[in-house]
């Protein structure tokens, strides 16, 4: 060890494991072992495909959300137009009735002023 580091142990009990011998089977350890490393190799390899899966859908997963944010911005940008022209259509609207009103005040004026002047008492 160098100076200045030390060597930290940590143990952690699992479990226990109890094989009862059996005289009439012979224990092929090399066989268990074999078939050991195969499914340690086949759980890795499905493993690994699991993380290419899981890879490809967060992907897929940011794509949607790219997406959803830009037809969030679409939609905030349409909206704004919309309000936008309603306030033009709006004001010009408004400019129309003001108009309109004047015209039919000064209609309306020219109209009672001469009543107004016939019905008058002498």
């Amino acid at each position: 060890m160098t100076s200045g580091m030390s060597l930290i142990l940590l143990q952690q009990r699992l479990g226990t494991l109890e094989l009862k011998r059996n005289d009439d089977e012979e224990a092929d350890i090399v066989a268990w072992a074999s078939t050991a490393v195969q499914m340690a190799h086949s759980w890795k390899q499905r493993a690994a495909a699991q993380r290419e899966k899981v890879n490809e859908k967060e992907l897929e997963i940011k794509r949607l959300h790219e997406q959803l944010d830009e037809f969030v911005k679409a939609s905030h940008e349409r909206d704004r137009d919309l309000l936008l022209k309603f306030a033009v259509l709006l004001n010009a609207k408004k400019a129309k009735i003001r108009d309109q009103q004047r015209t039919i005040a000064e209609l309306q004026g020219e109209r009672i002023y001469p009543m107004a002047y016939f019905c008058w008492p002498p």
